[in-house]
């Protein structure tokens, strides 16, 4: 075992693949979309492993405390749970246009408590694992590479984005034009989401934040799931019957990110000492 870990400590790159296979596979095997407590900890159980991956890539120094910078990653980033807010409150408005022929959930109270912590527990899994893990891994490989930070974010990007329309991939639902503009724009919307976090955990490798960030977006923007009954299963990216409403839905989503991506790289992005980064991590 002791060589074995020593051998993963001088692969880098190895832990990231490694830790991406394990957490995808548990995920479409485990899934435990159908519960909410199945599925908080499931992801609870694969950011520990996320973790330790991490803890094998970068060391003590990419889980340490950064509160210091939490404010700062939640303040640049805040546009992002009020877009959320205002998304998820749009379901509410179901109530207030058809109340009598929309089902509201008994129990709502405790569906949203339960869903906030889920949230937050997704939150933390993909940080974990799409931002530290993945760009960790590559960076501590390929550290000398002239444009490894490009390359990081092309690549981190392209994995988040594709995640979210891999189970629809597998299943073989995008096989229309519809369902491919669907993909591709979903796809497109949460690189850049992604792109967006990845900046700030280069500025201030606080992966904690973005954390918190990613799973207050997530349980803002679907928040009216809990107090609604909706017939849209959870997590359809990719819906043919919805056809042009989804697509036209994602050129917004991702017109929305594309103005985020340029305020943060702005604020945020130029600010970066790169070789700094290059030297330290």
């Amino acid at each position: 075992m002791k060589y074995l870990i020593n051998f993963l400590k001088k692969q880098p790159l190895l832990c990231a693949v490694l830790a991406l296979i394990f957490s995808m596979a548990s995920i479409q095997t485990l899934d435990g979309s159908e519960s909410p407590i199945g599925e908080f900890m499931l992801r609870l159980l694969l950011s520990s492993t996320c973790g330790v991956f991490l803890f094998l890539i970068s060391g003590d120094k990419a889980l340490q405390d950064y509160f210091g910078s939490t404010g700062y990653v939640v303040k640049v980033l805040s546009v992002y749970w009020i877009t959320a807010f205002l998304l998820g409150g749009l379901g509410l408005l179901m109530l207030i246009v058809d109340p009598e022929n929309t089902p509201v959930y008994s129990d709502w109270p405790v569906r949203f408590l339960v869903d906030f912590f889920t949230m937050l527990s997704v939150g933390l899994f993909e940080e974990l694992l799409f931002r530290a893990v993945i760009n960790d891994g590559l960076i501590y490989q390929f550290r000398k590479t002239k444009h490894i930070f490009l390359i990081s974010a092309i690549i981190t990007s392209f994995i988040f984005g594709f995640v979210h329309v891999f189970g629809s991939f597998i299943r073989g639902e995008i096989n229309t034009p519809i369902t491919i503009a669907q993909a591709v724009l979903k796809a497109l919307s949460c690189g850049i989401f992604g792109l967006n976090l990845l900046i700030m955990y280069w500025r201030t490798r606080n992966i904690w934040a973005c954390a918190v960030v990613h799973g207050g977006y997530d349980f803002l923007a679907s928040f009216s799931d809990n107090i609604v009954v909706s017939e849209t299963p959870v997590g359809g990216y990719v819906d043919a019957d919805a056809g042009m409403e989804i697509v036209i839905t994602y050129v917004i989503q991702t017109i929305v990110e594309l103005i985020i991506f340029v305020t943060v790289w702005k604020k945020v992005g130029k600010k970066i000492d790169f070789e700094k980064i290059r030297k330290e991590w």
